[in-house]
């Protein structure tokens, strides 16, 4: 709430805006949906973003949004929805969520660096959104045969893959056991 008609100021220095649009490709956590939706969500807290921030993004270069978050439902289907057009309007990707298990377990490709696949997961404390067959949302933490088949077919046909994490404890600096633990899991699988 604190940047919905903020969106358009130019907070950020120049150096580091530089820097993003010299750079490959940048990912960015798109927190919350862009959309014009209201909120939907029974969350204490929830996010809505102006569905224009699409140009933000766009003046930074982010090519690549992550949305596998605890706020991407928070406006709905419909919030989602026009948070994915709103990428695409920037000409960039989304990784994280979906209409569906599938569409939210999708991946993408970059072919540099011996290829490089990324996608991303949120933690589970957040179970609404828990993407199923018919219903929208992201892919959780504790389906952990799903990531690791994900992370198996990257590395078939890529040297790296890249998990995109949205989790963990907030205002903790560090990783919390059972997040080290996640992480070391996901590092096995590949």
């Amino acid at each position: 709430k604190y940047f919905k008609e903020h969106w358009n100021k130019d907070f950020l220095d120049e150096k580091i805006k530089d820097f993003l649009n010299n750079a490959d490709h940048v990912v960015a956590n798109v927190e919350s949906p862009l959309t014009e939706s209201g909120i939907s969500s029974k969350m204490e807290i929830s996010h809505l973003s102006n569905p224009n921030a699409w140009k933000w993004f766009k003046s930074i270069s982010a090519d690549i949004w992550t949305i596998a978050n605890n706020h991407i439902l928070d406006c709905g289907e419909s919030g989602m929805s026009d948070t994915i057009d709103a990428a695409k309007k920037c000409g960039a990707v989304t990784v994280g969520a979906g209409q569906n298990i599938d569409e939210a377990s999708k991946y993408i490709t970059l072919d540099c660096a011996g290829g490089i696949g990324i996608f991303a997961v949120t933690y589970k404390r957040a179970e609404f959104i828990r993407a199923t067959e018919s219903a929208p949302g992201c892919v959780l933490f504790d389906e952990t045969e799903r990531i690791k088949k994900i992370i198996e077919e990257i590395k078939e046909k890529n040297k790296w893959c890249i998990i995109i994490a949205h989790g963990g404890d907030e205002f903790s600096n560090l990783p919390m056991p059972y997040m080290r633990k996640l992480y070391k899991k996901f590092l096995k699988f590949g």
